[in-house]
């Protein structure tokens, strides 16, 4: 069986979530790491980063759209500003893991976010 939109973006904000508590989310990303110590310095860096985060983007906005035709992702919802508030959501995950948060944190932010969906 097929996933639906909805159920695609769940599973990217579940890894997040997982990836953004205990020690692994201490060590943090390597897109957010470079975006915040490098692409300042670094034309190419910052090349890469912008890439890296306009794929991130573009698949939120594939993923919301195609909830949009399922039906599992309210059609009133402006599918390119959502990804990126889901882009934004999802990269700040990581930088707030650095901090120590918990699992229960982490998943309560992901469970928040779906609710952004309608």
């Amino acid at each position: 069986m097929t996933k639906s939109g909805r159920d695609r973006i769940r599973v990217a904000l579940t890894f997040i979530a997982e990836s953004s508590h205990g020690m692994e989310g201490k060590r943090g990303c390597l897109i957010v790491g470079t975006a915040v110590e490098l692409a300042t310095f670094d034309a190419e860096v910052a090349q890469r980063v912008t890439a890296a985060l306009r794929q991130s983007e573009t698949l939120m906005v594939d993923l919301i759209g195609q909830g949009q035709v399922d039906g599992s992702i309210s059609v009133a919802i402006d599918r390119k500003v959502t990804a990126r508030l889901m882009l934004c959501l999802l990269q700040g995950m990581r930088v707030i893991g650095k901090t120590g948060r918990s699992r229960k944190e982490m998943m309560a932010v992901a469970d928040a976010a779906m609710k952004l969906l309608g």
